[in-house]
């Protein structure tokens, strides 16, 4: 028996500490993130690039996420949670610091590709080891997770604000940001689970086919790809929407975004105590109608005001779909979890890349508030497959 009380189980006596310890690996990443968009306009100014062109260089991250994501979950099983998190943790403040130095633009686009290469193989592996967690506790925890990476983006935004405001350059600016993330990363990984073994299912797989739960994690990888690109398109399009369509000003047409995502960090922060009250199934039906009625409401009644409100709404909604996708991909008895988190991350991802331009062409075929129909559709379908989660292990929550 191990300290935990878990035969065969490689885990450190301090299960509180490993909790911790996620949630500083979460944070990280966010913050980090939060850290590099601060520094956008500064970078584009330097290297007197136009939109297009930085819009190029910013597909690098994504698509640096989208390339790592799959071959995540084998590389945990050969290396390690401990080792694989920290290190990728590590790699990540490291090319955060050289960002705002790249000296051309395709040096700028290489090392966004890195960047979000390495803040892919970290999301994957701190979702893995959330699962793990999970089990150990037997209860719900991956929307606070999640909701500590939602408190990195706005602790690295504000941050990356005051250094701004107190003159110093974006090199600086990154340099030490990084410096302070990657000492949290190495504190915190010392706490992280040295490795992931197959979670094991508490109620009986009989009657549960291989195909059967094979076509249900492709329902949650669809899930987080609609998930996904509804986050993308608020972040994209919420403020354009206000400012071009409605015709507010610019600091009006912001705020949509602001009330986005400070719902949604509310939403994660709540969200387990939602999760093991309400259940999986329930928790991504309501999500998914309430972002949909949110964004319905905000583009049939064409008002600043409420379309802000609609926003709020859609982040609200969101807020635990993919915590809850991720925390029943930990659970699946057809294979190893860290291959379905992997999986479903990278449909996700896939869902960030893809959404912009669907969204963009759309719009420019038609009208933006037709093509934010899509939105609509996306979180009515994320509804419509809720009841998929069913063929995961019920461990968790309640799955019904």
């Amino acid at each position: 028996m191990t300290a935990l009380g878990m035969p065969g189980t490689e885990y450190p006596p301090q299960p509180r500490s490993t909790r911790g310890a996620i949630l500083a690996m979460f944070f990280v990443n966010g913050a980090g993130l939060a850290t590099w968009l601060s520094m956008i306009p500064a970078v584009q100014q330097r290297l007197a690039l136009t939109s297009g062109q930085l819009g190029v260089a910013l597909l690098g991250l994504a698509l640096g996420a989208v390339v790592a994501m799959p071959v995540t979950g084998w590389v945990v099983g050969h290396a390690g949670g401990r080792r694989v998190g920290t290190l990728s943790a590590v790699a990540y403040c490291a090319t955060l610091a050289i960002l705002p130095q790249a000296p051309t633009l395709p040096l700028l686009a290489a090392t966004l590709l890195v960047f979000g290469a390495a803040s892919g193989v970290l999301d994957v592996a701190m979702n893995v080891q959330g699962a793990e967690v999970e089990a150990i506790y037997g209860r719900p925890l991956m929307s606070t997770f999640h909701g500590f990476y939602s408190l990195g983006g706005f602790a690295g935004a504000l941050l990356g604000s005051a250094l701004a405001a107190a003159g110093l350059t974006p090199a600086i600016r990154a340099l030490l940001a990084a410096l302070a993330l990657a000492a949290a990363a190495l504190v915190g990984g010392y706490w992280l689970l040295p490795t992931q073994k197959r979670l094991k299912s508490r109620r009986p797989s009989e009657g549960l086919s291989l195909g059967t739960l094979s076509w249900a994690l492709v329902a949650l990888g669809v899930m987080a790809f609609c998930s996904f690109l509804a986050e993308g398109a608020s972040g994209d399009w919420s403020a354009l929407y206000l400012h071009r369509v409605l015709g507010t000003g610019p600091a009006v047409a912001a705020t949509a975004y602001a009330a986005f995502s400070i719902a949604m960090a509310v939403g994660r922060l709540n969200g387990d105590w939602l999760t093991a009250r309400l259940g999986a199934i329930v928790l991504l039906r309501a999500g998914g109608g309430l972002s949909a009625i949110g964004l319905a409401i905000a583009l049939i009644l064409g008002r600043p005001v409420v379309a802000i409100v609609g926003f709020g709404l859609v982040g609200l909604g969101l807020a635990n779909i993919v915590p809850t996708l991720f925390s029943a991909a930990g659970r699946t008895r057809s294979g190893a979890p860290r291959v379905a988190i992997a999986a479903v991350a990278f449909a996700g991802y896939t869902g960030i890349v893809a959404g912009p331009p669907l969204i963009g062409f759309a719009a420019q075929a038609f009208t933006l508030t037709r093509a934010l129909i899509t939105v609509v559709a996306c979180c009515l379908l994320i509804a419509l497959l809720a009841p998929k989660v069913r063929y995961f292990d019920g461990r968790v929550g309640n799955t019904a």
